[in-house]
């Protein structure tokens, strides 16, 4: 609620905005960008001016919404379901059924991944392994770590 308003509603402009309604925000800044649109010049200008700390703001957010994910699907221990590898940088997450299941499209990766499973509250059928074992049971459909129990495979 903007820090002028009088019993949850404020006055913009000769228009009332209930602020207890869930949608007042989204409404407001519509209204706002409206009646205010913005020089993209300027908008680019601050960009330019700021863009080290945004871009240090952005990648914190971006690392945050990684490390919630990988807590919730490894359930705190931040290890490969497979292997037990532990290093956090080598952990990604993996499509329990594949991706054709979901209907993702190969634009949903990395950090756009993650913030959908946020969103859409970890949805079941995701875990985490390390990168290793996520490419092979992409590409051969199994883990070399459970199928051949440490034996050494040569292509053919």
């Amino acid at each position: 609620m903007p820090k002028y308003a009088k019993d949850g509603v404020r006055q913009y402009k000769k228009r009332n905005i209930d602020w207890s309604k869930p949608d007042s925000e989204k409404n407001y800044r519509k209204i706002y960008y409206e009646e205010n649109p913005r020089d993209p010049k300027v908008s680019l200008d601050q960009y330019y001016k700021n863009q080290k700390n945004i871009l240090k703001r952005m990648k914190a957010s971006r690392e945050k919404d990684r490390l919630t994910v990988m807590n919730h699907y490894s359930d705190g221990k931040l290890e490969c379901d497979c292997c037990g590898e532990q290093n956090y940088m080598f952990l990604t997450i993996n499509h329990d059924e594949g991706r054709k299941k979901w209907n993702h499209p190969h634009s949903l990766n990395g950090h756009k991944l993650y913030r959908w499973l946020i969103k859409n509250n970890f949805p079941k059928g995701f875990s985490v392994k390390c990168f290793n074992c996520n490419i092979a049971e992409g590409l051969y459909g199994f883990c070399i770590h459970k199928k051949l129990d440490g034996k050494k495979v040569l292509p053919k």
